[in-house]
């Protein structure tokens, strides 16, 4: 294994999504954790 972790479309609507604050928070603090520990990975049919 490469310690890589895929983010999935739903971390990423929860960061813009302001109806759940606890899900918000949640998703923001986990998705910095793992871009500045260089794990973070997004695939390209997220992106589409």
């Amino acid at each position: 294994m490469n310690g890589r972790v895929l983010l999935d479309t739903n971390i990423l609507v929860y960061i813009y999504d302001p109806l759940d604050a606890a899900k918000q928070a949640q998703a923001i603090a986990i998705t910095d954790r793992l871009i500045r520990s260089g794990k973070a990975v997004i695939s390209t049919q997220i992106m589409g």
